[in-house]
């Protein structure tokens, strides 16, 4: 069976880096290369305003990456729970997006979230969108799946 390997995080403040883009005057200069684009309005809130969800969302960056980080970091990051981590870090990401957070690769925005490639030994790209933020998630759900099957039995089920 494929097994993907994990795309790792490399540590980052996201949450000061939110907070900082909030209580900035940088506005996005939107210039549609897609009609379909959605982007919303920055929130018209200061960073104040939401430090209890910055400070969960940088939680569960954290705990991720240092989850993605180990050896072996299939077997860890399924004994770990990382899987539970990862959707609630999708769906606060997505919230995030819903209520106006970066969802263009702006970088004048100050930020620079960074994933190390799966398939390449130390090569790395970064953005400064949540919604690369969401799709390196993605796959790394994806990874720990396929790694999950690849541990069940293939005779049994309800495995």
């Amino acid at each position: 069976m494929l097994v993907l390997p994990v795309k790792p995080a490399v540590r980052y403040d996201l949450g000061n880096a939110l907070g900082k883009w909030l209580d900035s005057d940088h506005h996005i200069s939107f210039e549609p290369r897609n009609p379909l684009q959605f982007v919303l309005p920055k929130p018209d809130f200061r960073s104040e305003g939401c430090r209890e969800d910055r400070l969960r969302l940088q939680a569960l960056r954290n705990s991720i990456s240092d989850a993605l980080l180990k050896r072996i970091s299939h077997k860890h990051a399924l004994e770990d729970g990382v899987l539970d981590d990862l959707h609630e870090y999708h769906a606060t990401l997505l919230a995030f997006e819903k209520r106006g957070f970066p969802t263009i690769d702006d970088n004048d925005s100050g930020i620079r979230i960074t994933w190390k490639e799966a398939f390449e030994d130390h090569k790395q790209e970064e953005h400064s969108t949540l919604i690369w933020d969401r799709a390196c998630v993605l796959f790394n759900i994806v990874a720990l799946l396929t790694a999950q099957a690849d541990c069940c039995d293939s005779t049994n089920r309800e495995s």
